[in-house]
């Protein structure tokens, strides 16, 4: 009796251990769980700290670059090398005879022309238009620019003309009396001109028989009834000097002023820039 008294009794001493060791395991789970947890929120902190350090400097450096850049710009500009002291427009119309119908087809232009002032005389090697765009566009029409000849400012001699996206002059050391093509003298004497051309503002248009007299200028677009609010446009283009020295350049074309409308078959308007239209070397 005893025996079996002390084998039954010497179970629960086995099951009392084995619960103590899995209570033990138990235990050193939790405590691994918990600094695997600390141990990742840890990693976690260096991941930002790292990544937020790089950013500052990062953004440390791109900023020293940057007053770099501007401390480089501004010692380059210290003085005017190159600049536009004013421009000169002339708005004007004329017509073509229709190739379809015995009509008109009525288009406006605008000549733009500006001298590059140069004070210290410096010749140049190379004179570009870049970035010709229109930022306003006329509501009717068709609207090109390009180059002009200087002899032809104030005359419509194109009406086909095609559009540029940039003009490359050619310089010259000597004087030409041909500017069919882009030239400019390498000490900038001669005049830079452009046109601003609207094509076909009113096509078919049929002149009335009770009109004695027809004016092939601004006159036409009273007779032909344009609205001058649907013309406007405003253009714009950079000039560049030897790849190095640039101005961006604005018109608003003019149709009507205080004095005088394209209505009354021109308009012509000299505009100071007062030191708006300076050269700046990149």
């Amino acid at each position: 009796m005893r025996s079996r008294i002390n084998k039954r009794t010497s179970k629960p001493k086995k099951n009392i251990l084995s619960n103590l060791s899995n209570l033990s395991n138990l235990n050193n789970i939790e405590i691994n769980y918990h600094f695997l947890i600390k141990l990742s929120v840890v990693i976690i902190l260096y991941i930002i700290l790292f990544f937020g350090m790089s950013s500052f400097l990062k953004r440390s450096i791109a900023i020293k670059q940057f007053e770099n850049s501007i401390e480089e710009f501004a010692q380059n500009n210290s003085e005017t090398i190159f600049e536009i002291k004013e421009i000169t427009l002339y708005t004007s119309a004329s017509a073509k005879k229709n190739a379809q119908t015995p009509t008109m087809d009525i288009s406006t232009f605008t000549d733009i022309s500006f001298y590059i002032d140069n004070p210290k005389n410096k010749i140049i090697n190379s004179l570009k238009i870049e970035n010709i765009n229109i930022e306003t566009e006329p509501e009717i029409g068709e609207p090109v620019i390009n180059y002009k000849n200087p002899y032809d400012f104030g005359k419509l001699t194109d009406f086909e003309l095609d559009s540029a996206n940039s003009i490359e002059f050619k310089v010259l050391d000597e004087e030409t009396s041909s500017f069919e093509k882009p030239v400019v003298y390498n000490n900038l004497s001669t005049p830079i001109t452009l046109t601003y051309l609207n094509k076909n503002v009113r096509t078919s248009f049929q002149v009335m028989r009770n009109e004695t007299s027809i004016y092939y200028d601004g006159r036409l677009l009273n007779v032909a009834s344009v609205d001058l609010t649907r013309l406007s446009a405003t253009i714009s283009f950079d000039v560049i000097i030897n790849d190095q020295y640039t101005c961006k350049l604005f018109v608003s074309i003019p149709y009507k002023t205080d004095i005088s409308s394209i209505m009354d078959g021109y308009v012509m308007q000299v505009i100071p820039l007062n030191g708006t239209a300076k050269f700046y070397q990149l």
